[in-house]
C-alpha cells in the first residue's frame, strides 16, 4: 500500500501591497462618458498580459472580476462563492496595475491637457497633505514622500497614483495600480451591487417603498444567531463602523453557548418584507487583530491566505516549523513554543490595523455552527466613543434615522495605541453615513437638508426595518474591554433590560454605594487625558472600579461594579454584584455559586477564571 503523504505543514502565504488603505482618489462618470472615453480605453488595457476573468455569486447576485492582478484574483477567488461560468453579471470590477500607459492613465482619469495633469498633481498633494491616515498607507516612497522629487518627476508619479473609475448605469467599477484587496472587496464589488439592490425600490410619491419583498438593503454589518434560555432564536446584525467592535462581539456571541450560530463578518442583505438576512462572503476577509481578544484562534488564522500580515522572519521560520494548526495550537500549551515566542506572535498578528486574513467560518467554529440564512431581530447600531457613559439603548425609529445620517452622531472614533488605563488615545473622528464606507454614492446633508434621491430609498429602508414590530433597533458603545461589553450584549439579549450604562460618581444611588462597600473620591485625570478616564469609585482596598447598571423602564435592575485595571488573565474582576430587590450583602471578592450559575450562560464563568 502506498504510504499516507507527509503533512504539509503550516505555510505562510502572506502578500504586501502597494497600499493599505482604499484610495480617495475617485471618479464618478455619466453613461456618455463610459461609452465615448472609458470602454475604448477598457477594451485596449483588456488586451493586455496577465487578464484573468472570475464569476463570483454574492447573495443571489453575480459580481464579475476582470484584471491583471494575482493577488487580487485569487482573494475574489476565495472570498465568495463561485458563479456559473455562463451567467451574466449584475456587476463588473475591474482591476489594472503595473500600469505605465501615460495616455490611457489620463484617459481615466479624464484629464486632457497638461494643465490638467498639474491640476491632478495638486490635488494629489493636498490628499495626502491633509490625510496623514492615506499616507501612511502608501507603501511606494516616491507616493509616499512625493514633495521630494523634482516638480517633472511629481506629475507622472501623482498620475499614476492608486485611483478608481465608476460607471453607475453601467455597474462597472474601475481599480487603477491598487492591489489591495479591500479596494476590491468593498467600493468596486459591494458598493456598485448595494445601488443596484436599491436601485430596485418602487415608491410613492410621499417616498414609501411599494415593494419590500422585492428590495434588499445592504449593510456594512456582520451578523450572528443567538439562542436566549427561553428558547427564542435572536437573529443579531451588528451594523458598525471598521475597527468599533464589529468581528470581536459578533464572534463573542457564537462563542456563547453551543447553539448559537455564525452568519457574517462585514456584509450583509437583509430583506425588508421578509427580514431574511443573507451572506455575502464565502470566506472572511478578517483583520488579524482579533488575534488580540480571542488568541486561541491565531493557528487559524496563520495557515491562511494573509494581507500586510506584520510577520517577521525568525517569527515565520518558527510557525512554518509546526505540521498543523493543532500541531502550533498544542505547542503554545506544551511549551514548544516559548511565553516570549507566543507574545511575539500574537503582538506581530496584532500589529499592523491593515493586516487581514482570508479565512473560512466554518474553520474558526465548525460547520455545524454557521449558517447562511437567519432572521433579523435585533439590529445594533455600533461605535467606540469613551467619553459616552452609554453601553446600550434602545432606539425609537427616528432616532436610528438621526444617528445614521446626522454627522453629529455618526461618528467613527479613531483610537491609536492604549494608554496606562487600557484606554485607546482619541486620534480623530469621522463620520460614516449608515455607519458604511463601502457605498459609491452618497448625498445625504441633514444639516444643509439635503437628501439624493437615491439616499430617501435607503433612508425609508432603514425606517422600514425600524418600525417592523419583529426588530428591536439599538446603540451600542463598546467603550469597555471586550469581556465586559460581551457581557452586557448576552445580558441584554436575555431579556427584561432596556438600558445599559456606565455610572459615574453621584450618579449611582446612595443605596448602591452603600451595599457594594464603594467610595467616592475626586481624581484629576492626567494631564492630555479625559475626564472619563477616572470613574471617581473605589472599593475599600483603593483600587478603581466601573459600576454598570442595568436598566428596565427607568429602573436598575441589576448592577455589577467590575475593577477598572481588570485585564487578561485577572481570574476575578468583579468587585460586587446587586439584583434588584437590592439585598444588604455585598460580594466583594468572593461571589456566590448562585451568582455563576445565574451567570454562566452570560460568560461570567469564564469571565471570573471560574467553570
Amino acid at each position: 500500500m502506498p504510504s499516507a503523504p507527509p503533512p504539509q505543514g503550516i505555510r505562510i502565504h502572506n502578500v504586501t501591497t502597494n497600499v493599505t488603505g482604499r484610495t480617495p482618489v475617485e471618479r464618478i462618470v455619466s453613461d456618455q462618458v463610459w461609452q465615448s472615453e472609458i470602454r475604448p480605453v477598457l477594451s485596449r488595457f483588456l488586451q493586455g498580459p496577465g487578464i484573468k476573468h472570475h464569476k463570483a455569486l454574492i447573495g443571489q447576485w453575480i459580481i464579475e472580476y476582470v484584471g491583471n492582478d494575482p493577488h487580487m484574483h485569487e482573494f475574489f477567488v476565495k472570498n465568495w462563492k463561485p458563479a456559473p461560468a455562463e451567467a451574466s453579471p449584475h456587476i463588473q470590477s475591474y482591476v489594472f496595475t503595473g500600469i505605465q500607459d501615460r495616455e490611457g492613465m489620463k484617459k481615466f482619469l479624464g484629464l486632457r491637457s497638461e494643465e490638467e495633469v498639474r491640476n491632478h498633481r495638486e490635488n494629489f498633494l493636498r490628499i495626502i497633505q491633509n490625510n496623514k491616515k492615506y499616507r501612511s498607507a502608501l507603501r511606494d516612497p516616491r507616493l509616499k514622500e512625493i514633495e521630494r522629487y523634482p516638480e517633472n518627476e511629481q506629475l507622472d508619479i501623482a498620475l499614476f497614483a492608486p485611483a478608481t473609475v465608476y460607471g453607475p448605469q453601467e455597474k462597472s467599477f474601475v481599480s487603477l495600480n491598487t492591489n489591495y484587496y479591500g479596494q476590491l472587496k468593498s467600493k468596486s464589488s459591494l458598493g456598485p451591487l448595494e445601488e443596484y439592490l436599491i436601485e430596485k425600490a418602487r415608491v410613492t410619491p410621499e417616498g414609501k417603498i411599494l415593494n419590500p419583498a422585492d428590495v434588499w438593503l445592504s449593510m456594512h454589518a456582520g451578523c450572528s444567531e443567538y439562542t436566549a434560555e427561553n428558547g427564542q432564536k435572536r437573529g443579531i446584525v451588528i451594523l458598525a463602523p471598521t475597527g468599533s467592535g464589529k468581528s470581536t462581539h459578533g464572534y463573542g456571541l457564537v462563542e456563547a453557548k453551543k447553539r448559537n450560530r455564525l452568519h457574517s463578518d462585514d456584509w450583509v442583505f437583509v430583506n425588508l418584507a421578509s427580514r431574511e438576512v443573507m451572506i455575502s462572503e464565502n470566506q472572511f476577509y478578517m483583520r488579524t487583530n482579533i488575534a488580540g481578544i480571542y488568541p486561541h484562534l491565531i493557528p487559524l488564522l496563520v495557515n491562511q491566505p494573509l494581507e500586510n500580515a506584520a510577520l517577521s522572519p525568525e517569527i515565520i521560520r518558527l510557525l512554518e516549523h509546526f505540521d498543523s494548526p493543532e500541531d502550533l495550537r498544542n505547542a503554545f500549551t506544551d511549551g514548544r513554543v516559548s511565553a516570549s515566542d507566543y507574545r511575539k506572535i500574537r503582538e506581530q498578528m496584532i500589529e499592523n490595523n491593515a493586516a487581514r486574513a482570508l479565512i473560512d467560518p466554518r474553520l474558526m467554529v465548525g460547520a455545524e455552527k454557521f449558517i447562511e440564512k437567519t432572521a433579523l431581530t435585533d439590529l445594533f447600531l455600533m461605535k467606540r466613543d469613551y467619553d459616552s457613559r452609554m453601553v446600550l439603548k434602545i432606539l425609537t425609529e427616528d432616532e436610528t434615522i438621526e444617528i445614521l445620517t446626522s454627522k453629529g452622531n455618526v461618528f467613527n472614533y479613531v483610537y491609536g495605541k492604549s494608554d496606562a488605563d487600557g484606554y485607546g488615545i482619541l486620534e480623530g473622528r469621522t463620520t460614516e453615513i449608515y455607519y458604511n464606507p463601502y457605498l459609491c454614492q452618497c448625498g445625504v446633508d441633514a444639516e444643509k437638508g439635503k437628501i439624493s434621491g437615491l439616499d430617501k430609498i435607503r433612508i425609508e429602508a432603514y425606517r422600514t426595518l425600524a418600525r417592523h414590530p419583529e426588530i428591536r433597533v439599538s446603540w451600542v458603545n463598546t467603550r469597555l474591554p471586550a469581556a465586559q461589553c460581551q457581557f452586557c450584549l448576552r445580558r441584554f439579549l436575555e431579556g427584561g433590560i432596556d438600558f445599559i450604562q456606565v455610572e459615574k460618581g453621584r450618579t449611582v444611588e446612595r443605596e448602591i454605594m452603600d451595599l457594594l462597600h464603594l467610595n467616592e473620591k475626586e481624581k484629576s485625570p492626567l494631564p492630555g487625558r479625559r475626564e472619563m478616564d477616572r470613574t471617581g469609585l473605589y472599593d475599600p482596598s483603593g483600587q478603581e472600579v466601573e459600576v454598570i447598571a442595568f436598566y428596565s423602564q427607568d429602573k436598575a435592575e441589576e448592577v455589577i461594579a467590575f475593577f477598572k485595571s481588570a485585564q487578561e488573565g485577572v481570574k476575578n474582576p468583579v468587585a460586587g454584584y446587586l439584583s434588584r430587590p437590592f439585598a444588604e450583602a455585598s460580594f466583594r471578592v468572593e461571589l456566590p455559586e448562585t451568582f455563576f450559575k445565574k451567570y454562566a450562560r452570560l460568560g461570567v464563568g469564564e469571565l471570573l477564571g471560574k467553570n
